[in-house]
């Protein structure tokens, strides 16, 4: 079916006029808004090329940053104008200002943090070799107009390094190097990836990204020439493991020459805008409380801590007992051994009423090279949207496994899988969502901390009794987070200060606490997320569905909305609310094209 436009009049006008009476109009309404819901998904995919705009870079440069402002100032300007009749309607209109008020903000960050654009070629190269399922040949010829283009991203991104700090252009040498890296190692595996192709066009192939590494090598150079600085370190393999701090005796380790320092009242403004028009963050909410947070978890995790082990009087005695009970592996292939068999048993555990999923499947998988120095443990990372059954990934940092303990490993076979962030891509693939609500609005607090709650609510599956301390250990740690994020982006403390606390309250080695920092750094306010996420849920649950399992169901069916949508979804009829989940589908296929008439 084609989307409706609303420009044209005339006789096709009159019978819609004319079928819209009392009895019908819910169902125009409805329309009107999955239409509205179409559009802003339309432009966030060209503003992103993705989907079916894949093909086309964007160019960055002061015009594009200007026309997408307008173009999502637009769109807020006509969601403000919908017309919401019922409580279903006004949490979708809520939903499309959180979304568009968002996307706005979005654009002016993108343009603080420009090596964000040298990132996402990358990371889109990546997936399309790894991830993508694809023929050979289609994601060849996609590749080979994306490649074409690469030299005019850079282009448009090296205009823009001379309006940002020194720390944001280091960002820029820093995404080309990386850029560089990946290039040359997807060229030897191009069999490996794209076994369909001839050998001519393996050869173009390996002969493309062989030149594309040798241009982003070049690009680095260009981009650290004129007294920039040192780029930042990735995490090496021989850091000491977690909870071994190194250099001097005071923890501190070898002084990083990237690490800055930088506080003006414009970058607090625009870190307070992330926080609440992207992030749906309050920071009077994280200033108000969080050093009282930071107190109540380290007291809950020393006291866990001594159950196991009454010796212990400090964080850093919490590590070492950790790292002595259940510490990291002792090979890198151990370790994924170890992570596939917990993922299987968080993987059935959820199956017990927390999360409704169909067929599916959570690799394990090595770190991608973009992500090995700012995710020091690991992460998730998705998969192809338009396979089926769905295949997502988690990767373990196997350049820095030594600070990957058993606890981290179990953590994660939670908060990454089952029920955590494989269980929500699915989720959000699948479920009939308007396709705002399913890319998500604010929603990082909900999905972060929809992951970091089912860490304890599933403790007890591993019966292992070091668990419930790390466990304890974490929700430490992303308390911790927030003050580190604070560090760096409202009191304008040096880097090396928030490195420094983590290796105070975690007892975490100096490189890996520089790679959660790093990752802070690129990202403001994302990590802030999880704690205070996890916070907010723990309330709404207590306001409004006690019951565990049915609450952790909920979580996994509302899509990605805020915190704030969420508790106006709690507060629906049960009709309404499966009215919100099933009767705004997008209009759009999985490729972000109108799906066929069938």
């Amino acid at each position: 079916m084609m989307i409706e436009s609303h420009e044209n009049s005339g006789p096709d006008e009159v019978v819609r006029q004319e079928s819209n009476g009392p009895e019908n109009r819910p169902e125009a309404l409805a329309q009107v808004f999955r239409e509205f819901d179409a559009k802003c998904a339309d432009l966030s995919f060209r503003l992103s090329s993705s989907r079916k705009y894949e093909e086309t870079a964007v160019i960055p440069g002061i015009g594009e940053r200007d026309w997408a402002r307008s173009q999502w100032q637009g769109l807020l300007n006509e969601a403000q104008a919908l017309e919401a009749t019922d409580p279903v309607l006004s949490l979708l209109k809520d939903n499309f200002l959180e979304f568009l008020s968002a996307r706005i903000s979005g654009v002016d960050t993108a343009y603080r943090h420009p090596a964000r654009f040298m990132r996402g070629q990358t990371y889109f190269i990546d997936r399309l070799f790894r991830q993508d399922s694809r023929s050979a040949s289609e994601r060849f010829r996609i590749f080979k107009k994306r490649f074409r283009q690469i030299d005019e991203v850079w282009e448009g991104t090296k205009s823009l390094i001379g309006t940002v700090p020194p720390d944001k252009r280091r960002e820029v040498a820093v995404a080309c190097r990386v850029m560089g890296r990946v290039a040359g190692q997807l060229a030897g595996r191009v069999p490996q990836y794209l076994g369909g192709l001839s050998d001519s066009e393996a050869q173009d192939v390996r002969a493309m990204l062989r030149r594309l590494s040798a241009k982003a090598i070049g690009w680095e150079a260009e981009a650290s020439r004129g007294r920039l600085g040192a780029v930042s370190r990735p995490i090496q393999d021989k850091s000491p493991a977690l909870g071994r701090a190194s250099g001097s005796a005071s923890g501190a380790g070898p002084r990083d020459e990237s690490l800055g320092n930088r506080s003006s009242d414009e970058a607090r403004a625009a870190y307070e805008r992330v926080l609440g028009e992207e992030l749906g963050v309050q920071l009077s909410e994280l200033l108000r409380w969080h050093e009282s947070e930071i107190e109540a978890t380290r007291q809950e995790m020393m006291e866990a801590a001594a159950k196991v082990d009454g010796s212990v009087r400090t964080p850093g005695d919490v590590s070492e007992m950790l790292l002595r009970v259940a510490g990291p592996a002792d090979t890198v292939e151990e370790m994924f051994r170890r992570m596939e068999e917990y993922v299987a048993v968080a993987k059935e555990a959820s199956k017990q009423g927390y999360v409704d999923l169909p067929e599916e499947t959570c690799l394990v998988r090595p770190t991608p090279e973009q992500t090995r120095d700012d995710y020091p443990w690991g992460g998730y990372g998705g998969g192809c949207r338009l396979r089926r059954p769905l295949v997502g990934e988690c990767f373990l940092n196997d350049t820095n496994f030594r600070a990957v303990t058993d606890g981290w490993l179990k953590m994660m076979a939670i908060h990454e899988c089952y029920p955590g962030h494989h269980a929500q891509f699915v989720r959000s693939v699948l479920d009939p969502l308007p396709e705002t609500v399913a890319m998500g609005a604010r929603s990082v607090p909900l999905t972060e901390g929809t992951a970091h709650r089912s860490e304890k609510l599933l403790e007890g599956i591993f019966p292992d009794p070091a668990f419930p301390v790390f466990v304890r250990l974490r929700r430490h740690h992303t308390a911790v987070r927030i003050k580190a994020d604070l560090y760096l982006h409202y009191f304008g403390r040096p880097v090396e200060d928030a490195v420094q606390l983590y290796v105070d309250e975690l007892g975490f080695d100096w490189n890996t606490a520089r790679g959660q920092v790093l990752y802070q750094e690129r990202n403001p306010g994302y990590m802030t997320c999880y704690y205070y996420g996890m916070k907010r849920l723990e309330e709404l649950q207590a306001l409004y569905m006690p019951d565990d399992k049915e609450f952790t169901r909920t979580l996994f069916s509302v899509g990605r909305i805020s915190l704030a949508s969420l508790e106006k979804f709690l507060k629906l009829e049960p009709s309404d609310r499966l009215r919100f989940q099933t009767g705004f589908s997008s209009l759009l296929g999985q490729d972000g094209r109108e799906p066929a008439l069938v």
